[in-house]
């Protein structure tokens, strides 16, 4: 996807096509030299080249931290510029975060998307946990219920190109963003 545009004959850009992989499948990864010796994973090799979206069930930490690398790698997939890619990475972090605080486990998908010629990344953040009980002063900055800075889902919506927010009192979240790549 990264430099050159494809088209087809008819000069059209093709559709992404879709292939998703939970992470918790095994990665067939080439391995590169790491600076201090030994060997790392190839990133270029930890998603197909057909991959456009990837699933992170959330249930820990170390969930919350595979969402924000392969969102970051699948950014880099869809040609995003590191800038951009650290954003998409820091929404990731801060929807995955709420989800653990307060839902307890949840799911983050990170979808690359195509809509009138722009590549964008979508990144939907689901629960089943309570739900927002006041969402007007959950979307201000400063309110937080956990006592923390409560700058999460106001930044996100900063951050983020498209912001929408469903919440299904009493249950569930649902959280979608698009990034497009600039």
């Amino acid at each position: 996807m990264p430099g050159a545009k494809r088209s087809d004959a008819a000069g059209r850009s093709p559709a992404l096509r879709l292939a998703a992989r939970r992470v918790d499948s095994p990665l067939d990864a080439r391995r590169v030299p790491a600076p201090f010796g030994g060997t790392l994973p190839d990133p270029e090799a930890l998603l197909a080249p057909d991959m456009v979206e990837v699933r992170v069930r959330l249930r820990s930490e170390q969930g919350l931290i595979e969402a924000r690398r392969q969102s970051r790698q699948l950014a880099a997939r869809g040609g995003f510029r590191v800038t951009d890619r650290a954003i998409v990475a820091a929404i990731v972090s801060e929807l995955g975060r709420n989800i653990l605080l307060y839902a307890v486990h949840g799911e983050i998908v990170v979808r690359l998307v195509e809509e009138n010629e722009r590549i964008g990344i979508l990144i939907s953040a689901s629960d089943t946990g309570p739900g927002i009980a006041d969402l007007a002063r959950a979307l201000r900055d400063g309110y937080s219920t956990s006592g923390r800075l409560g700058m999460g889902l106001p930044g996100v919506r900063r951050l983020a190109d498209e912001f929408e927010i469903v919440c299904g009192q009493p249950r569930g979240t649902t959280v979608v963003v698009r990034k497009w790549r600039s």
